[in-house]
């Protein structure tokens, strides 16, 4: 176990790395938008949620970021009127949306759903906004089983070495997720 152990610590401090090059980054710039301490200190908190191995609260502090800054965005204004509850929710319709009007949403999908913007009656939700559903829903075992587009060699690899131990299966799956998560968030703000 012991092993197992180290294997999990060395990966996560490789992610570390990665996302605090990329909050040094988004720390450094201006911020032009009027309501953009919103989304820098929902990015600070999903970070310091990371560092403290949330995953769960790291993956909802990442989705209400995009979220609170599509109801913030200018550009957004009509169609959040439009809305029944004048709130742009995080779904794929508001991504497409917000994609249409220019904003950098492809940085929030993997390389494999690009096109689920383009065809909004296609089923498929974007594991971005999945994992925000199942989060919100309560559905913690349905996101640690759901079946991301991400393909890492260290999934299989670690689902050969955990052989049926389900804990370290679980905080793999969730460190994961929250990580894509995250990533995808810091993309997502540096682009704006």
């Amino acid at each position: 176990m012991k092993d197992l152990d180290l294997f999990f610590e060395a990966k996560y401090f490789k992610k570390l790395l990665v996302l605090l090059k990329n909050a040094i980054i988004i720390n450094e710039r201006p911020h032009e938008f009027s309501h953009s301490w919103d989304i820098y200190e929902l990015h600070k908190e999903a970070i310091n949620n990371f560092l403290s191995k949330n995953y769960l609260a790291t993956i909802l502090f990442c989705s209400i970021g995009v979220e609170v800054f599509l109801n913030n965005y200018k550009g957004l204004e009509n169609y959040k009127i439009k809305q029944r509850d004048k709130w742009i929710k995080l779904n794929k319709k508001s991504l497409a949306k917000a994609k249409e009007i220019g904003l950098p949403v492809n940085e929030l999908l993997d390389s494999s759903e690009i096109q689920l913007l383009d065809n909004i009656h296609n089923k498929q939700i974007p594991i971005y906004c999945m994992r925000r559903n199942k989060i919100l829903h309560g559905d913690i075992k349905g996101l640690m089983n759901a079946k991301d587009n991400i393909n890492l060699p260290e999934i299989t690899k670690l689902k050969q070495k955990i052989n049926g131990d389900e804990y370290h299966g679980y905080i793999f799956e969730g460190e994961m997720a929250a990580y894509d998560q995250l990533l995808k968030f810091q993309n997502f703000i540096i682009k704006i």
